[in-house]
């Protein structure tokens, strides 16, 4: 008999958490574009190991250039913390394009979430990184070319 019992509270705990999970929205603003050629790729990161590598990004999406500013949205996230990368792929060949002479330097504008800026190489996910809670949070990033 306590068996039983023990064996109800238990599923019944595993049902409610399940039911119970919140979900986030992410909107993000991005400002700056400095004409509409190729595309916007934007990614959501979960950790640091993980930054930067779009590939093993939480979530990708690629837009057309509407303006000079744009709104990406990333539905269903489980809270938590993240970081947000932007680059404006002039060129539509999903990698963030750089030149290496005279001085190495980007060839297309990039955003990170908290505006996190670069020191001798990309930004650090610990800069970039922010939590986001249930339900909705926006946020902004302005392109550097």
């Amino acid at each position: 008999m306590r068996l039983c019992f023990l064996l109800l509270l238990v599923s019944g705990a595993s049902g409610a958490e399940d039911a119970g999970v919140a979900t986030a929205k992410l909107s993000v603003a991005v400002q700056g574009f400095r004409n509409q050629k190729g595309q916007l790729l934007a990614a959501v990161y979960d950790s640091e190991a993980n930054w930067l590598k779009v590939e093993k990004a939480v979530r990708v999406v690629r837009l057309p250039i509407p303006g000079r500013d744009a709104t990406v949205s990333f539905e269903g996230l489980t809270p938590g913390i993240y970081a947000v990368s932007v680059f404006h792929d002039e060129n539509a060949n999903g990698k963030f394009d750089m030149h290496w002479f005279p001085v190495p330097g980007p060839d297309e504008g990039a955003a990170q979430s908290n505006d996190a800026k670069a020191h001798l190489g990309p930004p650090a996910f610990d800069d970039a990184k922010f939590r986001l809670g249930a339900g909705e949070t926006a946020i902004q990033v302005h392109l550097v070319y």
